[in-house]
């Protein structure tokens, strides 16, 4: 009969926090930590990490289309790579957090090498009032005036 051997699920970390005390050490305390090492599926990683990494992605562009299309990009990096993961070295929201900053900076670097040009003719692109305009029909309408 052949015993199968399981990985552990948890792995056991010890910290000892020395003070010192009249000229020598003494343990002031130990702390354990667990850390989870084994993996999830993806699916369960994107169920359950999307809505932070949408929310991190449309934070960062504050446009809806924008954020979707990095948000697929990242996914997608991740998928790729999800075997190079190691849940040891971090957790997987600390781990897709970098590949969506690094994908935000990328993509900011792309953007600011092109630039961004506005035609004055897109109705999209109408520029707001200036102060001056809303000040002006602050003090035209009296039902506005408190």
């Amino acid at each position: 009969m052949s015993s199968i051997v399981k990985e552990p699920q948890f792995v056991l970390y010890s910290l000892w926090i020395f003070t010192q005390h009249r000229g020598g050490y003494i343990v002031a305390a130990i702390i354990n930590m667990n850390r989870k090492t084994e993996k999830e599926s993806f699916e369960e990683v994107y169920e359950k990490q999307f809505s932070n990494i949408y929310n991190y992605v449309y934070g960062q562009v504050l446009h809806k289309e924008r954020a979707e299309d990095l948000v697929s990009d990242i996914f997608i990096k991740a998928m790729t790579h999800y075997d190079s993961f190691d849940p040891a070295k971090a957790s997987v929201r600390t781990w897709l957090t970098n590949i969506a900053r690094n994908t935000l900076i990328d993509e900011f670097r792309r953007q600011g090498s092109r630039g961004v040009h506005l035609s004055l003719d897109d109705e999209e692109n109408e520029i707001d009032p200036s102060f001056e305009d809303e000040y002006s029909i602050y003090e035209e309408d009296p039902a506005l005036k408190t």
